[in-house]
């Protein structure tokens, strides 16, 4: 304690005591015990403030169409996207009837022109105990416009639809019953389309006929087989002499002289199965 004098008396003018208790609380001069409720009240304030700003981005954020994450995948240490399926994917239209005079032109050719996108055509029917229908089919749809969807696989890939050389292509491109399932499943790349198994197609006058020129028509072998062998491509369509009752006309190329050539679908394994892929468009 400090005192002096004064007309009074001894008056004590001063108290010391330590730092953080006297700052605060003795002298007056020095009282932040105000302060401490406005900056309180300062900081409440501040943090609404952030928590509004960061609510305000998440949203605006969100508001906006957004492509969805890319899969990346790893190919002898050369990193490599596969593209995942997203809403942003545009369905263009194929050309049908390019996709029908292709099979027309080529079917019975030694050596078939490529289809287009610089794909080259190797005649799968070269490998004993192998066709070539349904590579001949995937020119086809090349030649309708449809563009590969290369996955950047090595091997024989099971995912996309493309043709690199025989040792680095996919299944989809040649094999018949993995043809149809990348169409019928595609909805990020390349064709597409949808499948209707049938023994006998029924007319409808109001809709019109249940396949198109230019779709696809693969062939049921039961037996010892027992599962879809022959890819073509409906190059036309005749009236049965049964009524409401249609036929397909069917034109593909299994090897070097052996081919369909508008050939009756009843013709072609008869009395098995048979499916119309009917193609929607092709996946930019």
């Amino acid at each position: 304690m400090v005192f002096t004098y004064t007309d009074t008396g001894l008056t004590m003018s001063d108290w010391y005591m330590p730092d953080d208790y006297y700052d605060e609380f003795v002298r007056g001069s020095l009282d932040h015990s105000s302060n401490l409720t406005m900056n309180s009240i300062l900081e409440s304030s501040n943090i609404a403030e952030k928590q509004t700003e960061l609510e305000q981005k998440i949203t605006d954020y969100f508001s906006v169409n957004r492509e969805l994450p890319v899969e990346m995948t790893s190919t002898g240490g050369v990193e490599a996207t596969n593209q995942v399926i997203t809403p942003l994917a545009t369905l263009a239209s194929l050309n049908k009837t390019a996709i029908a005079n292709y099979a027309k032109n080529n079917k019975a050719k030694d050596s078939p022109a490529s289809g287009g996108s610089n794909v080259s055509y190797y005649d799968f029917s070269q490998i004993s105990g192998n066709w070539d229908c349904t590579n001949f089919v995937s020119h086809a749809l090349l030649a309708g416009g449809a563009i590969p969807y290369d996955t950047n696989g090595s091997g024989i890939s099971s995912k996309g639809w493309y043709y690199r050389s025989l040792s680095n292509r996919s299944s989809s491109w040649s094999g018949v019953p993995n043809l149809h399932d990348f169409l019928v499943n595609n909805t990020t790349k390349g064709p597409a389309g949808s499948a209707t198994t049938y023994s006998t197609f029924k007319y409808n006058p109001n809709s019109g006929y249940p396949y198109a020129i230019g779709d696809i028509l693969q062939f049921y072998l039961s037996g010892s087989y027992n599962n879809w062998r022959h890819s073509t491509i409906i190059t036309e369509y005749y009236e049965t002499n049964t009524a409401l009752v249609l036929g397909a006309l069917a034109t593909g190329r299994s090897g070097k002289g052996s081919y369909n050539n508008n050939q009756k679908a009843e013709e072609v394994y008869p009395g098995d199965s048979k499916r119309v892929i009917k193609l929607s468009g092709y996946y930019k």
